[in-house]
């Protein structure tokens, strides 16, 4: 799957009410449907910080729109991917 749309933006920082002294990131393990929305999300390496991590799956899964993957016949197919989502202020 490749992201379209929905990706991280600065603006993430205080959208998710973030109270971070330095730089941080998470990694989510994403499932893509092959209408290319995230069916599922789980967190695979946390920030650090129990209350963005406890909203991070949620906040991005709603507004990410893929590409979906495509099978060996072309159409789209459900598939997964890693994701990193890196948080700082600014």
């Amino acid at each position: 799957p490749r992201l379209l749309a929905g990706g991280p933006m600065r603006s993430d920082y205080h959208a998710l009410g973030a109270r971070i002294d330095a730089p941080t990131q998470a990694t989510m393990q994403l499932t893509i449907s092959a209408q290319g929305r995230v069916a599922a999300c789980r967190l695979v390496a946390g920030t650090g910080y129990p209350d963005v991590d406890a909203r991070i799956c949620s906040f991005y899964a709603q507004r990410m729109v893929w590409a979906p993957a495509r099978g060996a016949d072309g159409q789209p197919v459900t598939s997964w991917t890693m994701f990193v989502v890196r948080l700082r202020r600014y």
